[in-house]
């Protein structure tokens, strides 16, 4: 007897999925325990593998999206200014602060996020919540800007209310690098 080829095997598949994957949920649903404690063992055998491998990936592909990214954009400029305009229209200040106060989060509280060394790792901490955040949006008039940023008035403070403001992200940035340069030019 011969072994299928591969383009039998794909049809078969194709042909048997859904059995397959209901005799798979089927056994799952009755050993529940055993997936996860097979999913355990696996990754405490392989967890620098399985790190390593990860990361690679992610560093591989991030400048690879990026790259696409930059480029969609730059041939679809028309397309990413009606959809920045329909994202301020549609999208409510509710929705706008929860996104901003996940971001600081992340920052400062997720040992795996690329900018916890400059935030959590340095002690930085998130002392806001949404109410304080919405106050901030009204008193620096964040609707009125084209691209609202908070920022910290004292860069080694917490994320707090009397230490954050609001401002445009090119200023932000530009304040950022500022702060870097000077930085890199005090003598140790």
């Amino acid at each position: 007897m011969a072994w299928p080829t591969l383009e039998q095997s794909r049809r078969y598949y194709k042909l048997h999925r859904e059995q397959y994957l209901l005799s798979s949920r089927k056994w799952r649903s009755r050993n529940p325990d055993y997936h996860k404690e097979y999913s355990k063992q696996y990754y405490q055998n392989h967890s620098e593998e399985i790190k390593a491998n990860s990361l690679a990936y992610r560093e591989s592909h991030r400048t690879d999206c990026l790259l696409r990214g930059r480029i969609w954009y730059s041939q679809n400029r028309e397309y990413s200014k009606i959809w920045k305009e329909k994202y301020k229209k549609n999208y409510p200040l509710q929705y706008r602060i929860s996104y901003l106060l996940n971001g600081i989060r992340q920052r400062c509280e997720n040992p795996n996020n690329d900018r916890y060394k400059y935030y959590g790792h340095r002690g930085i901490k998130c002392l806001l919540s949404k109410v304080d955040i919405e106050i901030l949006w009204k008193r620096d008039k964040a609707f009125l800007l084209t691209r609202p940023s908070i920022d910290r008035i004292n860069s080694k403070n917490h994320y707090k209310f009397s230490n954050c403001r609001f401002i445009e992200l090119s200023e932000n940035s530009r304040r950022a690098s500022v702060l870097r340069r000077s930085h890199r030019s005090t003598p140790r």
